[in-house]
């Protein structure tokens, strides 16, 4: 019997538009929320050109400057967890769009007030995110 664990820790929602349309909008839906996109990665290209079918995934990851280099210089073990992780991935006839909370990915770590509190608004530009290419 194979064992299945489900970690439900991303905060995520579903698309109401195609996959492609909804990786297009990134960039700009990001700017509009004080982040930006410093990465892509194309998984399901990776891994197809491997030979495994996989359903079309990106994720692109996403900073606000002034919060890294807060967090960074704060709490540098931070470096493993940034920048945000944001993944769009076409399952069947739906879009997921999800990010992990660095409230949730932080967990456990001494942190001062300051440091939260950026994480905390880091969380909410990140929901806003996914919120908002959702729709």
């Amino acid at each position: 019997m194979p064992c299945t664990l489900k970690l439900y820790v991303e905060y995520r929602k579903l698309g109401r538009r195609g996959f492609q349309d909804i990786c297009d909008e990134v960039m700009s839906v990001a700017e509009k929320n004080g982040l930006g996109v410093v990465g892509e990665l194309d998984m399901s290209g990776t891994l197809r050109a491997k030979g495994f079918t996989f359903p079309y995934m990106r994720i692109f990851l996403l900073c606000n400057a002034a919060y890294a280099n807060k967090f960074l210089s704060a709490v540098p073990e931070m470096a493993s967890i940034l920048p945000c992780h944001l993944s769009i991935t076409a399952r069947e006839d739906v879009v997921e769009i999800a990010a992990s909370p660095l409230s949730y990915l932080t967990r456990g770590m001494e942190l001062g007030d300051d440091v939260k509190a950026m994480v905390e608004a880091a969380d909410a530009k990140m929901k806003a995110v996914v919120d908002q290419l959702a729709s």
